[in-house]
């Protein structure tokens, strides 16, 4: 019995060890992730993929050296942008970021808030484009997280002009 008993625990262990060595299969890393598509109609944003219209755009010099633009949905909700320098921003793409002290002049970075009900989300990251529309400007973004102090996000994607 000694020795059946002996025979099973080695074959046990053997299996154990055949199964051990077994290669994993991992699966490949994506690094070309496809980017995001929007396609939203113009003066839109869009909340967790639920579209609003903007009902008023205003824009203005502040005295923290950057434009701030408006793109106002109701009372409540809406989208702020904050670009470097007293001046309406220059054409091309602007890195978003969730610090305000960032954006100065020649940094091509914008202050991005998604404010509703009372509460800032900041823009986390992401890109903004600007091009020229007609006899302005023209901005877009799409699927920007924007988070707030109590780590509630959203994401949010728009396509508005630049008074």
């Amino acid at each position: 019995m000694r020795s059946f008993l002996t025979l099973l625990l080695g074959l046990i262990l053997a299996i154990a060890g055949i199964s051990a060595c077994k290669k994993k299969t991992v699966p490949p890393a994506n690094n070309n992730p496809a980017p995001a598509v929007c396609n939203l109609p113009a003066h839109t944003l869009s909340v967790n993929d639920t579209l609003r219209t903007f009902q008023t755009d205003s824009g203005m010099a502040t005295a923290n050296n950057t434009y701030n633009t408006e793109h106002v949905i109701t009372a409540t909700e809406g989208l702020s942008l904050d670009f470097e320098g007293n001046a309406q921003p220059g054409t091309g793409d602007y890195t978003i970021t969730p610090v305000f002290i960032d954006v100065v002049p020649g940094s091509k970075k914008v202050y991005l808030q998604y404010f509703y009900d009372g509460q800032s989300y900041l823009g986390q990251g992401g890109t903004l484009h600007i091009t020229s529309s007609g006899s302005g400007l023209a901005f877009d973004f799409c699927k920007v997280e924007c988070k707030n102090t109590f780590g509630i996000s959203f994401t949010v994607s728009a396509k508005g002009v630049i008074p």
